[in-house]
């Protein structure tokens, strides 16, 4: 039953069902948010107003043939929708990483490609392959100096 004249605003009966609907939104957000299932939510509420003009008719009377004689009054009443979405947000993620340690990014045309860095230190394979007069490698004192410290600091 309408009341004959209230203000109409967001706290008016006009509004109490998207009110409703509003903090129940609210409050299932929370709830998943509480919980677990959802990172986050984004609530959206829209309001659509516009003016209908509409007509009634009443009686005034009755006219001299005793038919009853009306009135139109013609007035325009507000249309209001409403909609309330709730749009959570979950969140899965894979990681993972490869490893590219002894890898070199090199420009090759318009791509990009990643080639094994060359080592310094030959493989047994790779002397073995070597000529036998490019077999023996000598390495003076300090040299040796050098390595032994740089193998210590590692540790």
């Amino acid at each position: 039953m309408y009341k004959k004249e209230f203000a109409l605003n967001l706290q008016s009966e006009a509004f109490s069902e998207f009110n409703q609907d509003l903090n129940a939104r609210i409050i299932e957000c929370l709830g998943e948010l509480h919980d677990g299932y959802f990172v986050g939510g984004d609530i959206t509420a829209k309001i659509s107003i516009d003016l209908r003009t509409h007509y009634e008719s009443y009686p005034v009377g009755i006219d001299e043939q005793g038919r009853q004689k009306s009135k139109s009054y013609k007035y325009k009443r507000p249309g209001i929708d409403y909609k309330v979405t709730l749009m959570l947000k979950k969140r899965e993620e894979s990681k993972g990483s490869y490893d590219t340690r002894q890898m070199e990014l090199k420009k090759k045309g318009d791509g990009f490609m990643l080639a094994e860095v060359k080592q310094a230190q030959l493989t047994l394979d790779e002397v073995g392959r070597l000529p036998e007069n490019e077999r023996t490698v000598t390495i003076t004192a300090e040299q040796t100096q050098a390595a032994v410290e740089a193998w210590n600091k590692r540790k």
